[in-house]
């Protein structure tokens, strides 16, 4: 099966804070075909505020884009029930949106882990009813061993893949001290998208975070030890780091379960469009019919 290159959006929050659909014209225009829509922005302001699902659907239509998700966050101190799933999934059904993704978990203990999943799963089953698949999108800490497992495996094994599907941060994985092949192989078809970044070659501190982590880390809120260890100089460009593209996307398409390879592209660049442009290109040498395996 043939993969097909997206992008996520928060890539150019910025500039869809400055003007969203100005900058869905500029993924358009230097090629990008499918989005990974987000729905709030930089001051954490839900975009359909402003902007009806209408009105969305019809200029994504009319740049040939096609929004293959949504990332629905949670701000911190909110909780994952807070959020107005009686709004957010009719809105993004009318959008044409089929996936919708929790892109942070905020779990630190194995309580916490069961908790998230038992919320998961009601979240997954509303979703499911009304034809849209949930998903969950890794970072780093969700790794934290528990046991002969970690918090994500615990996770997983406490929700029902019908309910809740997996969207794989390759480099997140990387940096949690997993391999990603290993995992891809253990989700199989419960992971159909996955998110690329790539790691700078030249990092002055461990990859795995957790030999970086201090005992009043474990102490701290999960976003607060994020966005401590979210360091500036993690990613770059694609193929400028030290990702293996060759031997990932290589078991990737060989298990053949993955529909998208999504660009998200953390960080400001001398010109940003011209940079996804260039990701867009790297990519699409590993997927479809210009794929070399």
């Amino acid at each position: 099966m043939s993969m097909n290159v997206a992008i996520n959006v928060f890539s150019v929050n910025k500039q869809l804070n400055e003007d969203y659909f100005g900058t869905l014209e500029g993924l358009a225009r230097i090629g990008y075909r499918y989005v990974e829509l987000i729905a709030t922005d930089m001051s954490k302001k839900r975009f359909s505020d402003t902007i009806t699902a209408k009105e969305l659907k019809k200029k994504l239509a009319n740049l040939n884009l096609t929004p293959i998700a949504s990332h629905e966050g949670l701000a911190p101190g909110l909780k994952l029930e807070d959020l107005n799933w009686e709004f957010i999934i009719p809105y993004n059904v009318e959008v044409g949106i089929q996936r919708i993704v929790l892109p942070s978990l905020r779990i630190t203990s194995r309580e916490e882990a069961l908790r998230m999943a038992e919320k998961l799963n009601i979240i997954g089953t509303k979703c499911h009813n009304e034809g849209i698949q949930f998903y969950i999108h890794n970072h780093a800490l969700e790794f934290k061993p528990e046991g002969e497992s970690t918090l994500f495996h615990l996770l997983l094994d406490h929700t029902d893949p019908k309910y809740l599907k997996v969207e794989l941060d390759l480099a997140w994985v990387l940096r949690g001290n997993c391999d990603p092949i290993h995992l891809l192989n253990q989700l199989g078809e419960r992971c159909d998208l996955v998110h690329q970044r790539d790691i700078n070659k030249h990092l002055n501190y461990p990859l795995n975070i957790f030999e970086e982590l201090t005992e009043v880390d474990y102490k701290l809120a999960y976003h607060e030890v994020h966005m401590k260890y979210r360091k500036p100089d993690m990613f770059v460009d694609l193929g400028a780091g030290s990702f293996d593209f060759e031997r990932v996307y290589g078991k990737i398409q060989e298990l053949g379960y993955v529909k998208y390879t999504i660009v998200e592209s953390d960080g400001d660049r001398e010109d940003k469009y011209r940079s996804l442009e260039n990701d867009l290109k790297l990519l699409k040498q590993y997927v479809g019919d210009e794929a070399r395996y």
